[in-house]
């Protein structure tokens, strides 16, 4: 049985080619197809039980039931999970910007800083990337930016490095390379626990 269908696909090429060219293997194909056909004419068939019917879709839609409840749980699970990661993270933002204590110009130590409070802040524009670096000002003029350090910034004198919130009276600034060097005051709230700093009002020095 050779050559017989198992799974009721189509012969490989294989087998067809040699069944084309071979007689005794075409013969007993047909003998066995052919008893195939008769064994399968004389079987007895019979109905199943409704009892029986009932019994297996009653069991099949348990099993169905089950899976879906499964599958709620997981989804319930990963969403707790989720949800208990996003407020941890969030209390360690807080924390962070509540310990953090980068001072600025004016500031005192250990004085607070309020998101809700500009101040004005004097400095000089540069690459941030670079400046960390220790560029001097003329690379840092011709440096043409790259990932999210090589950009336009705010260097106060105290060391401090600062990049500015899209979207402010600071943009103007920003694009133009060759003002790298400039000192500026800018009436801006610090967020220090990231280094930005949200720009109200420039003024050049």
């Amino acid at each position: 049985m050779l050559y017989r269908q198992q799974d009721g696909g189509p012969r490989s090429a294989g087998i067809q080619e040699h069944l084309a060219g071979c007689p005794a293997c075409r013969t007993r194909l047909q003998v066995e197809e052919q008893f195939d056909l008769g064994v399968s004419r004389r079987l007895p068939r019979e109905e199943a039980p409704a009892a029986l019917l009932a019994r297996i879709q009653a069991g099949l839609g348990r099993e169905a039931a089950a899976q879906e409840a499964g599958r709620s749980r997981l989804w319930h699970r990963l969403a707790t999970g989720a949800l208990a990661a996003a407020m941890v993270a969030g209390l360690g933002l807080v924390t962070l910007w509540n310990s953090s204590s980068q001072a600025l110009p004016g500031l005192a130590a250990g004085e607070a800083l309020s998101e809700s409070v500009h101040r004005p802040i004097r400095g000089q524009l540069v690459c941030v990337g670079c400046a960390r670096a220790g560029a001097d000002m003329d690379h840092q003029r011709a440096c043409l930016g790259g990932g999210d350090l090589h950009v336009t910034g705010l260097r106060t004198p105290d060391g401090n490095l600062w990049r500015f919130m899209a979207g402010e009276p600071i943009h103007e600034y920003l694009e133009d390379r060759q003002l790298r060097g400039t000192w500026l005051e800018v009436s801006a709230r610090p967020y220090p626990a990231i280094g930005y700093l949200q720009v109200a009002a420039v003024q050049r020095l």
